[in-house]
């Protein structure tokens, strides 16, 4: 049986530790705000509840439209599809943000030989 992360939104802190850790990026949220759960891009994984300093996240049995072992050939390889795309998006959108951070960094230095 596949697991879902569900988050109880009354006991959310907003830490985001989640956001950083979800592999297909099926958290959102932002730093001291809600998070919330997409379910349907959500592999249950697990790797959001152990890093929740709340413990406000539980892992729930999928519906059984979506449990692995009553959907049929098609409908798995559509949604390993779907997966491995958001699984792409993510690792595409974390190599965005570190070569703006390395943008950023530069031009700080080349700002700081300008004032020295």
């Amino acid at each position: 049986m596949t697991l879902q992360a569900i988050i109880r939104e009354a006991d959310c802190i907003g830490c985001a530790k989640c956001l950083d850790v979800c592999p297909t990026d099926a958290i959102i949220g932002a730093p001291k705000f809600l998070h919330q759960v997409l379910a349907d891009d959500c592999i249950g994984c697990e790797r959001c509840v152990p890093v929740c300093p709340v413990d406000c996240i539980d892992l729930i049995p999928m519906p059984d439209a979506v449990d692995p072992e009553k959907i049929t050939h098609e409908k798995r390889l559509e949604r390993k599809a779907h997966f491995g795309f958001l699984a792409k998006r993510r690792k595409e959108r974390l190599l965005k943000q570190k070569q703006q951070a390395k943008q950023r960094f530069a031009n700080m230095r080349d700002q700081m030989k300008d004032l020295l």
